[in-house]
């Protein structure tokens, strides 16, 4: 396996999940302009997310995983980082 070879292919891969973050971020704030609750919010982006890893397995292309792998757990992160601010600011007011 050549360097070159390995150097594209990780490449590859950080520019498709840069890709995903592009699409997913939208639909946050989206959400969130819309009103929707912080649960709902998340759990129809983690929905997106699996749907778009589902697809793109199903079709035998496994960079699609990329997102899966990087992008539940980012937004495990981020739910648990807004939940926290949400309650933070409830307990102020």
């Amino acid at each position: 396996m050549s360097l070159t070879f390995v150097f594209y292919s990780l490449l590859g891969i950080f520019l498709f999940a840069l890709a995903f973050f592009v699409i997913f971020w939208p639909v946050l704030l989206l959400l969130k302009h819309l009103g929707k609750s912080i649960n709902t919010r998340y759990f129809i982006t983690a929905l997106l997310t699996l749907t778009i890893s589902g697809v793109g397995v199903a079709a035998a292309d496994f960079r699609f995983l990329v997102p899966l792998v990087i992008g539940i757990p980012v937004l495990a992160l981020m739910w648990w980082g807004d939940h926290r601010a949400e309650a933070r600011q409830r307990s102020r007011q």
